[in-house]
């Protein structure tokens, strides 16, 4: 019995210490979540046994490599314990899941999270603690020098424990089927993303995100059906004379609240007065965007691409930019901010930006050091702008703004400016900041007035501007239902709230003058941010590629096409019908095939 006794102190020392650390990341994942959702990981328990199998081949694992049981539950404990803690607080402050691919951007999110005043809550942070220092107390039972055996049998033992893991990973959990058949029971709505993610634990979930970290795959992709898409169109040249210039700028976290007036939420003044005159003698309309209070360059690469669901730009891909730079555009790029951000200063030359100009590289110097107002931004636009002007060659701009940009001051309202009347019952902080998001937009409203005059008597120039996302409005989105603002993601309405970012197409008169007849003016349709740049090409009279001209096509029958949100012939829905599910799907096809395509330089 004794020769045996090393073996069950083993085994139990990895299932102890797996069980615990489950446990806890489903209960934090569970109670902060949503009441009741930690008892829903149960039923099935197949959820629970997805969410415990990974951390016990990795206990495994660890333990027969290091030939240390107790160093592969100190390091289990933390990785696990560190990256659940990680996960409740990106869905509160972001409204987003932890996935595999936030590896790539641990920079950037150390940079961040040094802006944010983080209000960590003091019983979950201690409870990890406990958690941990009893796992250490638990370690300390186990010999630390190695297990009792040689060292080709635990060079063995780690690499079944790996070949288990992948094994594991690959038939079961990457089943898609299974992923989507389990949640169930949670009550939450599965098709909204963060609560598909949730409703399944957090380790389980986790490692199924490695799928997407690969980049975007079509599972329902029909090669054929693509190629004939595609062979029904031909890329169509700009016309000569009507090459005009774009100058296209989302707008970090712009978004209308004016329109969302109510009881609970009253003006004192419109910090939008001057997009709503604007709006008079441009195209405008909603935008229904695919994240929330955050994933900026989600929305950046939807516009810019045309697809909903882009490829990874290792490679040079066609994109709208590349169109015009094929078409003899100078095409350049702005970012007031860190240029390593998001990978820009990689991706934007695969896409066919000639130019990218950043902090480290332009505005440190031309400007000054460190991010810029929209009030600093918007001139050297227009100083580059007039400059490119001078060389006879139709100009494409690209700009990301960076005011607007979290976190917004929550004790005190900047400059003594209140736009929304406080009430009985607000959230103070939430007022703070929610005031102070206003004057920031109405900053950039009123810089808006002074780039756009200085565009009216110039060359022809079509601006195009839009919001990436909505604010965080606080945890859980709590600024929007303080103030009577729907947020309720099971809901068309909430969805629309959540989801909703204004966009404007405005051409300055010699503009107009070359598209005469078209009709510049006016209400345009709800869309999603990969037709935008369709849509006003198609406002224009211009086809552009095939691919654009079947997404030109596809706005006449439907404009917004998310799983739980729809807007098929003009009316609002929860789902697409079966014509216009079949509809999305070749647009699916025909985008993957198009997307994966290497672009060939000219």
């Amino acid at each position: 019995m004794k020769k045996f006794l090393p073996i069950l102190q083993f085994i139990l020392g990895v299932f102890v210490t797996g069980l615990v650390i489950c446990l806890l990341s489903l209960y934090l994942v569970g109670t902060r979540f949503q009441e009741g959702l930690f008892a829903s990981f149960f039923q099935p328990q197949t959820i629970f046994y997805y969410n415990l199998l990974p951390i016990l081949l990795g206990l495994v694992f660890l333990a027969f490599l290091t030939g240390s049981l107790k160093a592969s539950i100190l390091t289990n404990s933390i990785f696990w314990l560190v990256l659940s803690y990680v996960h409740v607080l990106k869905i509160h402050y972001r409204q987003e899941p932890l996935y595999a691919s936030d590896v790539r951007f641990l920079r950037e999110a150390g940079i961040m999270a040094r802006k944010y005043s983080l209000e960590l809550d003091s019983k979950i942070l201690l409870l990890v603690l406990g958690i941990f220092l009893i796992l250490y107390a638990w370690s300390s039972f186990f010999d630390r020098d190695s297990l009792p055996l040689n060292f080709p049998l635990r060079i063995f033992g780690s690499l079944a424990a790996l070949v288990c893991m992948v094994q594991m990973t690959g038939t079961l959990l990457f089943d898609d089927g299974v992923y989507r058949s389990l949640g169930q029971a949670s009550g939450l709505n599965t098709w909204q993303e963060l609560n598909n993610y949730a409703s399944k634990g957090f380790s389980y979930p986790l490692i199924y995100s490695l799928k997407t970290a690969k980049g975007y795959v079509y599972p329902d992709y029909d090669e054929a059906r693509a190629k004939d898409l595609a062979s029904k169109g031909h890329d169509e040249n700009i016309p000569q004379g009507q090459k005009v210039n774009f100058i296209c700028i989302m707008l970090e976290s712009y978004k209308d609240f004016y329109k969302y007036q109510n009881p609970k939420m009253v003006f004192t003044e419109n910090p939008y007065a001057y997009w709503y005159d604007l709006q008079k003698e441009s195209i405008h309309g909603n935008l229904y965007v695919n994240t929330f209070g955050g994933g900026t360059i989600l929305s950046e690469m939807c516009f810019w691409s045309g697809y909903r669901n882009s490829p990874i730009y290792n490679v040079p891909r066609y994109t709208y930019v590349s169109y015009f730079k094929d078409q003899g555009y100078k095409t350049q790029a702005f970012h007031p901010s860190d240029g390593l951000f998001n990978n820009r200063h990689n991706i934007y030359p695969k896409i066919g930006f000639d130019d990218f100009f950043y902090s480290q590289n332009y505005f440190d110097e031309a400007v000054h050091p460190g991010v810029l107002s929209d009030e600093e931004f918007f001139p050297e636009l227009l100083k580059v702008f007039k400059d490119q002007a001078k060389n006879d060659q139709p100009y494409f701009s690209w700009s990301i703004s960076y005011q607007g940009h979290g976190p917004y001051p929550d004790s005190v309202v900047g400059k003594g400016r209140v736009f929304v009347k406080k009430q009985e019952g607000y959230d103070e902080s939430q007022w703070f900041a929610f005031n102070n998001y206003l004057q920031s937009v109405k900053e950039t409203s009123d810089q808006l007035r002074d780039l756009v005059d200085g565009l009216r008597e110039e060359e022809p120039t079509v601006l195009i501007l839009f919001g990436d996302h909505s604010p965080s409005m606080g945890d859980q989105a709590i600024g929007m239902k303080m103030m009577g603002i729907p947020s309720d993601l099971s809901t068309v309405e909430g969805m629309q709230a959540s989801y909703e970012t204004p966009y404007m197409i405005w051409a300055n008169p010699k503009a107009k003058e070359v598209f005469k007849g078209r009709t510049l003016v006016g209400k345009g349709p709800n869309l999603e941010p990969n037709f935008l740049m369709a849509y006003a090409m198609k406002s224009l009279g211009l086809k552009g590629t095939a691919f654009c001209q079947f997404s030109q096509d596809l706005l006449d029958k439907q404009t917004v096409m998310k799983p739980s949100l729809a807007c098929e012939g003009g009316v609002w829905k929860d789902q697409l019908s079966p014509q216009g599910q079949s509809l999305y799907r070749d647009y699916l096809n025909y985008e993957y095939y198009r997307s994966r395509m290497i672009r060939e330089e000219k």
